[in-house]
C-alpha cells in the first residue's frame, strides 16, 4: 500500500503568496480534497501586508460565496490578492461569540459546508451586505433577513409613512 504525504499548508501557502496561479492546479487529487478555501483564505489574513488584507477583502471576498463550488477559481483569485513577496503567516484566533449564529447558517447553506468552516472564514467578509444578498439568494423570509440585519448591525430600511392621501410626504 502506498503512502502519501500530508497536504503541505505553509507549501501551498508561500505558493499562493508568491502568485502562483497554478498552485491549486499542480496539487494531487487527494492534496486537493484537503485544501479548503475558507482556511486557506483564513491563513492568507494572518499578516502584517496591509495591501494583500485590502486585495482579499476586495477581490476575494465579495466572490466566495458564488464561487463556492470552484475551488481551482478561489486559490486563483486568492493568489491574484497576494503581493508576490514571501511572508510569515500566523492563526488568527476566532473570537468566542454567539452572536454571529445567522452569518455562520447563511455561509454554510450558501457554500455547503460545515459549521467548523463556516465559523473560520466568517470574520473575513468585511461587507456586511455580501451576507444579506446571501441570505436574499437562498429565499429566507423577510423577519430572518432583519434578524441578520440585527446580528449584522444593519439598520433595515425604514419606510416612509404615507399621509392621508395615500402618497408619501417630501
Amino acid at each position: 500500500m502506498a503512502t502519501t504525504k500530508d497536504f503541505d499548508l505553509f507549501a501551498f501557502l508561500e505558493k499562493l503568496s508568491s502568485r502562483s496561479f497554478t498552485a491549486y492546479q499542480n496539487l494531487s487529487d487527494e492534496h486537493k480534497k484537503q485544501a479548503s478555501p475558507l482556511v486557506i483564505s483564513r491563513w492568507l489574513t494572518g499578516t502584517n501586508d496591509q495591501l494583500q488584507l485590502i486585495r482579499l477583502n476586495e477581490v476575494v471576498n465579495p466572490y466566495i460565496f458564488s464561487l463556492g463550488n470552484h475551488k481551482e477559481l478561489q486559490f486563483k483569485l486568492m493568489a491574484s490578492a497576494c503581493t508576490g513577496n514571501t511572508k510569515r503567516y500566523s492563526w488568527k484566533k476566532m473570537p468566542s461569540s454567539n452572536s454571529d449564529k445567522l452569518k455562520i447558517e447563511v455561509i454554510k447553506q450558501s457554500l455547503g459546508i460545515s459549521g467548523r468552516e463556516a465559523k473560520m472564514y466568517a470574520d473575513t467578509i468585511q461587507d456586511s451586505s455580501k451576507f444579506i444578498e446571501a441570505a436574499e439568494d437562498l429565499g429566507w423570509s423577510k423577519d430572518e433577513i432583519k434578524k441578520l440585519q440585527t446580528e449584522l448591525g444593519i439598520e433595515a430600511p425604514k419606510r416612509l409613512a404615507r399621509n392621508d392621501h395615500g402618497t408619501r410626504p417630501n
